[in-house]
């Protein structure tokens, strides 16, 4: 792997594997929608209400911090993946086009990097924040959840940097 170098790793796709990747944003946006729009519905209502008194770390004040920043989270993520959706929807057609060429390739990897990190990451501090939250009324729980969150948002990134570096090593070993 030493001698290629990396534009020669990056070769043309199929028709077929271009409209694979582009179901697969498609899919993504429509879940991150759903889940977006669940989650800031709730986090909405919890914002209108008076919490209880906390019972653990932070106050009442700070709890409502948390839940409002959560639900900021959950509203620009659904704005985001609103609007890249609807960018798919329209270039789709385009982009599954260009994606059959290396120059092309290049440019709508970095889209879609740029889209799924900045979806991930709302998400992934939306639950931090409700995570922090729950702490406040109910410790272990709170704090397992997270845990596993911080611990699914480090598998996640870890598998999309483990398939873009092994999708590289076998069009490598395929040569």
């Amino acid at each position: 792997m030493a001698n290629a170098s990396r534009s020669e790793l990056l070769t043309s796709l199929t028709k077929d594997q271009a409209k694979t990747r582009i179901a697969y944003y498609q899919g993504l946006f429509t879940i991150v929608i759903g889940i977006t729009t669940f989650g800031g519905s709730i986090t909405f209502s919890i914002i209108l209400t008076d919490p209880p008194t906390p019972h653990f770390y932070f106050s009442s004040a700070g709890v409502r911090v948390f839940v409002a920043i959560s639900w900021l989270c959950y509203v620009m993520a659904l704005g985001a993946a609103c609007i890249l959706a609807s960018f798919l929807n329209f270039y789709g057609a385009q982009i599954q086009d260009e994606w059959v060429n290396e120059d092309g390739q290049r440019k709508w990897l970095w889209f879609g990097f740029g889209a799924t990190s900045v979806l991930g990451g709302l998400l992934f501090t939306a639950f931090v924040f409700l995570s922090l939250s729950v702490m406040a009324y109910v410790k272990a729980v709170g704090i397992i959840a997270l845990v596993f969150t911080v611990l699914i948002g480090f598998f996640a990134a870890i598998v999309g940097w483990m398939t873009r570096k092994l999708e590289v090593w076998v069009k490598y070993v395929l040569r």
